[in-house]
């Protein structure tokens, strides 16, 4: 036979997020839009890590493509209407970045509800993200709701609630003897009724007779 020891734990760790197909396809249409001389903003829970890395490289082939020497005015205008859309755009995703915000720097945490352990036998069994997919804290109730003085545990609901319990069970139970003590008396026959009269009283009916 094997112990088993199971833990709970946060872990903040932090992997790459894989970019959905439908992101693939919005960053295309960007860029598209984006090599026209269109400008186009930054939309709210985009990747802006994905998005900079992308239309960066998508700039720097396109100034490389640009002869200054051959180029007519109406192409010295197009090609700073590109480089304004894409600098523009560029920037947006930048200053996301900068706020901290996970899905914008293209990050998610490895364990979102909490990291899970499982050793059998002093040997590591299961290292997963917890399976029950939902916060680990809540699979668990905290019993320690109350500091004591002088311990280093603390009162939980069982201790805390023991006096009032005890002393709603003995009014019960004081309620229930008072009402069978004051119901009256019932016998199966006659004859135990009067087995169950006081001495004094049978005597009294046999100087009657």
């Amino acid at each position: 036979m094997y112990a088993k020891l199971e833990l709970f734990m946060d872990d903040d760790a932090l992997i790459p997020k894989e970019a959905t197909e439908d992101e693939k396809n919005e960053l295309g249409m960007e860029q598209q839009l984006l090599a026209l001389g269109q400008p186009v903003s930054r939309k709210e829970g985009q990747n802006a890590k994905l998005h900079v890395q992308a239309k960066t490289e998508g700039l720097q082939n396109f100034l490389s493509s640009v002869d200054e020497s051959t180029m007519s005015p109406e192409d010295a205008d197009f090609a700073n209407n590109v480089i304004d859309a894409h600098s523009a755009n560029i920037d947006e995703h930048m200053k996301a970045m900068d706020a901290g915000d996970l899905d914008s720097l293209g990050l998610q945490r490895k364990y979102p509800f909490g990291r899970y352990v499982c050793s059998v036998g002093g040997k590591i069994a299961e290292d997963i993200p917890n399976p029950n997919m939902v916060p680990w804290r809540s699979l668990f109730i905290e019993l320690k709701n109350e500091k004591v003085y002088g311990r280093n545990d603390a009162r939980g609901d069982p201790e805390i609630y023991f006096h009032d319990e005890k002393a709603a069970s003995r009014s019960l139970s004081q309620f229930l003897d008072t009402v069978v003590v004051s119901m009256p008396k019932r016998y199966r026959h006659i004859s135990d009724k009067e087995n169950k009269r006081p001495a004094q009283s049978r005597r009294t009916m046999t100087q009657r007779q």
